[in-house]
């Protein structure tokens, strides 16, 4: 089984909440899971994301926006996909 594992930080001082971050992928049908950690430079663990190589085949990166609310963070995947947050 072939596995990408990406470490994304928030950085909400230095990055613009208009702009997504981007998760990249690589070759398009190659991987069997993606599993992306998501942590907050202040807050820490955000979440962890899994995604299934059929749903991400298709794609070479993702993107998700951040949104930060008394001191809890929610993630919103731009691509509309399954996911499995853990």
């Amino acid at each position: 089984m072939k596995t990408k594992t990406v470490n994304r930080t928030i950085h909400p001082d230095t990055h613009d909440s208009k702009n997504s971050y981007r998760v990249k992928i690589g070759k398009k049908n190659y991987y069997d899971q993606l599993v992306v950690n998501v942590d907050h430079e202040k807050l820490g663990v955000v979440g962890t994301y899994i995604f299934e190589g059929k749903q991400i085949g298709e794609y070479e990166s993702l993107h998700f926006k951040a949104e930060e609310s008394n001191g809890i963070v929610s993630i919103n995947w731009v691509e509309n996909i399954a996911f499995k947050k853990v």
